[in-house]
């Protein structure tokens, strides 16, 4: 009865210790926006066009570096971390762009191509056929929508960027 017990408690633990992992994991893979991205959305709306990417910080560390554009208000703003680096005017002419439908925040490192893929706004994602653009020897591929771009590296969504 007792090894029974203890087998038990084993199994339980391990079982606990699973579904940890799995909870911390999958929160790890997800990406909210900082304070400061949400006070700019409260103030000005949702960006009209984003660009993501992630950049090296120190040793196989990455950060993700984004900037939004907001046509009415003619601003750009650039993240790095989610912490608000930088806000500028934008000079050059803008009239006439559209805004996109898509947001910063369902979109990350771990966004894999069926996620994309999956989503109605993107179904006519394609893979550009050039060299430069897909190189497998270094594992990247770029895909384009009417509503953006998207390059992989290693199967990481590595840089978007949205499209009129």
């Amino acid at each position: 009865m007792k090894k029974i017990i203890k087998k038990l408690i084993f199994f339980s633990g391990v079982f606990f210790i699973s579904i940890l992992f799995f909870y911390l994991y999958s929160f790890q893979n997800t990406f909210s926006l900082s304070n400061a991205q949400k006070e700019i959305i409260n103030n000005l709306g949702r960006p009209d066009q984003f660009v993501i990417t992630y950049l090296p910080q120190g040793d196989e560390k990455l950060i993700r570096s984004e900037l939004w554009f907001y046509f009415s208000t003619k601003q750009k703003f650039s993240f790095l971390g989610g912490e608000l680096v930088d806000s500028e005017k934008i000079k050059e002419n803008i009239s006439g762009r559209s805004s996109t439908i898509l947001k910063t925040e369902d979109f990350d490192f771990y966004t894999s191509f069926k996620d994309i893929k999956k989503r109605k706004e993107l179904s006519d994602l394609n893979l550009v056929d050039a060299p430069v653009f897909n190189d497998k020897e270094n594992d990247l591929q770029t895909y384009v929508s009417a509503k953006a771009i998207f390059i992989f590296e290693k199967g990481y969504l590595s840089y978007m960027e949205t499209l009129d």
